[in-house]
């Protein structure tokens, strides 16, 4: 029961965490980064540095979402299919936050 409470809340800290490096990371750019660049390094357009807080939201959300259904199903009896589920879903995390981080690297790079 105790290894169930500490997944829960390192998934919530997770979460936590990659929105406050984002908001961290978030400040050391400039105010307008490049939201589309070709081949030839031209930019298409500029976008505001503030849309980077969307995709750590979403983590957010998707963390909160994992532990509600975690608690709800705490009762069940652990199946393989409970497992496979437990396991997408921190996938699916893992790979949200990935795309993030790489959004923030794309702005570093593009910064004068």
């Amino acid at each position: 029961m105790l290894q169930g409470k500490k997944k829960n809340i390192t998934i919530l800290v997770v979460g936590i965490l990659n929105l406050v490096l984002t908001l961290v990371a978030m400040f050391g750019m400039d105010k307008r980064l490049p939201l589309n660049v070709f081949k030839s390094f031209v930019l298409d357009k500029m976008v505001s540095r503030e849309n980077l807080l969307i995709i750590p939201v979403i983590v957010l959300i998707l963390c909160i979402i994992q532990v509600y259904y975690r608690i709800k199903t705490m009762d069940k009896p652990v199946t393989k299919g409970k497992r496979i589920e437990d396991a997408v879903f921190t996938l699916v995390v893992g790979v949200v936050i990935l795309l993030g981080w790489l959004l923030v690297d794309v702005g570093y790079q593009y910064m004068p």
